[in-house]
């Protein structure tokens, strides 16, 4: 097995390549994310971008950063906006896979490497940990945080009735309260020219919402969201649900659509309309669009609000790892 070193373009040309048999289903690995990350906060960092290869085919892509000083590699990207971290392998070949990175590590002489934002169905848990015991490297692994996912049923009714009675009947009342504020319109904007304009949208209402959603987005941040929004735009994953009352917008969803899953990735809200709960219902308005749109999950993401578990959610455990390569 032989290890090359890649770039950001090259990744792009290894996902976009219809023969290659990768499993890339990692949304926050997508060359189209890294490079949105890389071109706001990556001017300090040193890439360790790696493809394993056989003669014929890639069987595995390892997205990573180095510091030559602590002798450490980790994830490219940041679990602040990356929610699910992971290597890209072909399945069946995690064995060799791990094993020549852990290889080609040692030769660059990094002696950690520290993996943030694990889902707790990744093989790092399972393959890596078992190998590493193999080749004399140590894992320590802990629970980081929880992330929450809905299995989607064929109909919203469906859906509706799978809730507790108190949670059905929650939904209902703030639905009726919804529609008797005035003329409701809820805008699905999918295609570049539409998210962009409605990026802006998103963006004004999310430093209006909170002083600490205000001071997150800095303007590197600000030019990430709109880097990140025109590379899935054009990929066609970015979907933006904006919630309108009597022509004034209220809320907006952003979402990304990815396989067969939803993914909310963020939401905002104008304040003067939180008596009718926009902030909430837009979200649970395009929980019903992804069923009628046929998905079968919707990922809340990091964190375990309470209303994601009042919504059917089910929680994810994500985990930090820390490898001593020895």
């Amino acid at each position: 097995y032989q290890v090359t070193e890649e770039t950001l373009d090259s990744l792009y040309r290894i996902w976009s390549d219809a023969s290659n048999r990768l499993s890339w289903d990692c949304l926050f690995m997508l060359p189209l994310w890294l490079k949105a990350w890389v071109g706001s906060f990556g001017d300090e960092l040193t890439p360790y971008l790696r493809a394993v290869r056989t003669k014929d085919y890639i069987i595995g892509v390892a997205p990573l950063v180095v510091d030559l000083e602590t002798c450490t590699a980790s994830f490219l990207g940041d679990a602040s906006v990356c929610d699910y971290l992971d290597f890209v392998i072909l399945p069946g070949q995690e064995v060799e896979f791990y094993s020549s990175l852990v290889r080609d590590l040692r030769k660059m002489n990094i002696r950690y490497l520290t993996l943030e934002s694990v889902r707790e169905d990744s093989s790092i848990l399972t393959d890596f940990k078992r190998i590493a015991e193999q080749i004399g490297c140590q894992m320590a692994v802990e629970i980081q945080d929880v992330a929450v996912a809905i299995e989607l049923p064929g109909t919203w009714e469906t859906y509706l009735n799978q809730l507790p009675g108190k949670q059905r009947h929650e939904i209902r009342r703030k639905f009726r309260k919804l529609y008797d504020a005035g003329e409701i319109s809820y805008i699905r904007a999918e295609t570049p020219i539409d998210t962009e304009k409605e990026m802006v949208t998103f963006l004004e209402l999310f430093k209006m919402n909170r002083p600490d959603k205000a001071a997150f987005m800095t303007r590197r941040m600000r030019s990430f969201f709109l880097s990140l929004g025109k590379n899935l735009a054009e990929a066609g994953m970015l979907k933006l649900f904006k919630l309108q009352i009597n022509g004034v917008s209220a809320a907006v969803v952003m979402c990304f659509d990815f396989k067969s899953t939803r993914f909310l990735y963020n939401n905002a809200y104008d304040d003067r309309f939180k008596e009718y709960s926009v902030g909430m219902m837009s979200k649970v308005m395009s929980i019903e669009e992804a069923i009628q749109s046929g998905f079968n999950r919707y990922d809340f993401l990091k964190g375990n609000e309470i209303y994601k578990q009042r919504l059917g959610g089910i929680p994810i455990k994500l985990f930090h790892c820390r490898v001593d390569l020895g």
